[in-house]
């Protein structure tokens, strides 16, 4: 995966990217060019990621990954779900471990809110 990681220089030695890099080795990346990851300045995203498409004469994917300066890792990130529906019987179905009921998490997307 060498010339597959463009890094920033801050990020080359990390234990997060070591862990991504393992997580991911798995897979076959042979139709991206270059994933890139570097730091971001947002005060607002704690991590953001692109996936460019394939362009003329190039045939693989970019990914491009900032993660924060200001943000204090490790994190904890909520994502939105499919709800849970009851079940036939009317009874409401265990949830997944992990998971949170009840609170409502709010997702920005192009300065909207998307619940």
């Amino acid at each position: 995966m060498g010339k597959l990681w463009r890094v920033d220089r801050v990020l080359e030695d990390s234990e997060g990217l070591r862990w991504v890099r393992e997580q991911l080795e798995t897979y076959d990346w042979s139709k991206v060019d270059w994933i890139t990851v570097r730091r971001g300045r947002s005060e607002v995203w704690v991590f953001r990621g692109v996936c460019k498409s394939p362009r003329k004469g190039h045939s693989g994917y970019r990914i491009n990954c900032n993660v924060s300066k200001r943000a204090r890792y490790p994190i904890a990130q909520y994502l939105r779900v499919s709800p849970l529906y009851r079940n036939p019987d009317g009874m409401w179905p265990k949830v997944p471990e992990g998971h949170k009921v009840g609170d409502r998490y709010l997702s920005m997307r192009n300065g909207k809110s998307v619940q």
